[in-house]
């Protein structure tokens, strides 16, 4: 099972987002467990993390977040798939960088 953190401010919009993303894998057929965690928190999920997305409000810190999860791939979600909450497109950009990232190894 892939396990993907969506890292955020507080975790309410970002719920949304995590349950629409696996909805969206579900329907592909995709075992992904998909939890929204605060940035704060990052440090206490990462062993249990396949990949990290950033909310979109978190582009600045970006960076720094990338920094901080080491090996674990992370993505910032763009503003108009988070603002649309559009589950489907995220999962298959979240795919596509898991996919990079795998053949880099």
């Amino acid at each position: 099972m892939l396990k993907v953190v969506l890292c955020c401010g507080s975790g309410a919009s970002s719920g949304f987002m995590a349950q629409n993303i696996k909805k969206a894998a579900k329907k592909q057929g995709l075992e992904m467990d998909v939890t929204a965690r605060s940035e704060s928190l990052i440090e206490s999920f990462l062993d249990q993390t396949d990949m990290v997305l950033i909310a979109p409000h978190l582009t600045a810190e970006s960076a720094s977040i990338a920094k901080r999860c080491g090996s674990v791939p992370t993505m910032v979600i763009d503003r108009q798939s988070y603002g649309m909450l559009d589950g489907e497109k995220v999962l298959k950009e979240l795919l596509q960088v898991l996919e990079k990232k795998e053949g880099e190894a």
